[in-house]
């Protein structure tokens, strides 16, 4: 028994390449102990001096499993911009049977002609493709992952998808570890999420936006209003109180901010374990804008220095949908007479043209998730919760284009 140990540790230890004969293909499998093979993807894109694509190395872990649930890659699929669809059969070409309680890693190495073939691109159109495939984002690989059981062969379930991971996974109690290198599986295509803001706003998640052109990081949006204050004008008439264009303001106006924030999107990390979001709140907003110089009067303008920030109202409490939670706050526009017919005679100048101001918005969330997982020999898995804080912020830029006061 000792000497067939070390018999197959011996055979273990050494590195062998099985080449196998596809017609008119050259896909090579480079079988490995595990100990002696690390890797850092599971998908590696290798490329050529010309920057084209010349190959795809697939790293695939074998156990010696003869009991239990467990998974395997069946196959590896690949799509190219929706044009060119195949896969090949994993299983056929993975020739390492380790014994059990040993690793072993396969390296595929699919040349970019060899996906030609796979795919079955035309002669005519094969440099064509090449050029296809080596533009960052369309080759998409994947595979069908099957959940079976060791000790009898039976498939159980199979995943096809990033999509399926997690419902698929809680099912079974796979642990963290697995599910990680099941979604290493599927590499090209960032994983979206489905939810979009009305109104053409970010998904969860994504940069923040404004319906004024700003830009931030988050999950919010802001939108600025403006509305003059009314009175008497130079004839003593009563003139109410006027709405500006949206994103505009004129010196002496009320601006409004308003703030719609949507439901964080989990770190890929915690994806990849199957966390789901079960609740989120608001736990602070605020909105800065620029600070009115100390010297700044009607007739003699002065750039503004520095911002001012104040808190912005909002309903607090728990939110299990995605919102959005809208937080609101008023400001008067009371640094700049951009954009207005006067002449400042302290420095023989006249106003500047209208001029745009950054509004930042800043917010605090807390997000409440939760996760499964299963260690071998557990009867059902364990329920991990989880909170995280999410920050961000979003500016939108103010135009101001004249004075709301009346000039004599």
């Amino acid at each position: 028994m000792r000497l067939k140990r070390a018999y197959i540790s011996l055979l273990l230890a050494v590195i062998f390449v099985l080449a196998y004969a596809f017609p008119a293909m050259a896909l090579t499998v480079a079988d490995y102990p595990a100990d002696r093979h690390e890797y850092k993807e599971t998908i590696e894109m290798v490329w050529a001096k010309d920057g084209t694509l010349a190959k795809i190395q697939y790293n695939v872990t074998n156990t010696g499993a003869t009991s239990g649930i467990r998974y395997r890659t069946a196959k590896i699929t690949f799509d190219v911009g929706g044009h060119f669809s195949g896969e090949i059969d994993a299983l056929a070409l993975r020739g390492a049977k380790p014994e059990p309680g040993q690793k072993t890693v396969s390296v595929i190495t699919i040349t970019v002609d060899d996906l030609a073939q796979v795919l079955q691109v035309p002669a005519d159109q094969v440099e064509d493709f090449k050029r296809l495939a080596s533009t960052p984002g369309v080759l998409r690989v994947g595979a069908v992952i099957e959940i079976y059981n060791a000790a009898t062969g039976e498939v159980l379930d199979t995943i096809t998808s990033r999509d399926q991971i997690q419902s698929v996974t809680s099912k079974w109690g796979f642990d963290r570890g697995s599910i990680e290198d099941m979604y290493s599986r599927f590499k090209g295509g960032e994983h979206q999420n489905a939810y979009s803001p009305p109104g053409g706003g970010n998904p969860a998640g994504g940069g923040g936006s404004s319906s004024n052109g700003g830009t931030g990081q988050g999950n919010a949006e802001l939108a600025l209003y403006a509305r003059s204050r009314g009175g008497q004008d130079i004839r003593g008439n009563y003139v109410p109180p006027e709405d500006r264009p949206p994103g505009t303001a004129k010196y002496a106006d009320v601006v409004k901010a308003v703030l719609r924030i949507y439901q964080p999107e989990l770190p890929k990390s915690l994806q990849k374990l199957g966390a789901v979001i079960d609740w989120w709140r608001v736990d602070g907003a605020t909105v800065s804008y620029p600070k009115r110089a100390p010297d700044f009067t009607f007739s003699h303008f002065v750039d503004p220095v520095g911002t001012v920030t104040v808190n912005m109202n909002y309903l607090g409490g728990q939110i299990e949908d995605a919102g959005p939670v809208e937080a609101t706050a008023e400001f008067e526009e009371d640094w700049s007479v951009a954009g207005a017919p006067i002449h400042d005679m302290l420095t023989d100048r006249d106003a500047p043209p209208p001029t745009e101001y950054p509004i930042t918005a800043a917010y605090k969330t807390t997000v409440h998730y939760h996760y499964y997982v299963s260690e071998e020999g557990d009867s059902k898995p364990t329920r991990v919760d989880g909170e995280i804080s999410v920050n961000g912020n979003v500016t939108a830029n103010l135009l101001v284009n004249g004075t709301g006061i009346n000039i004599l």
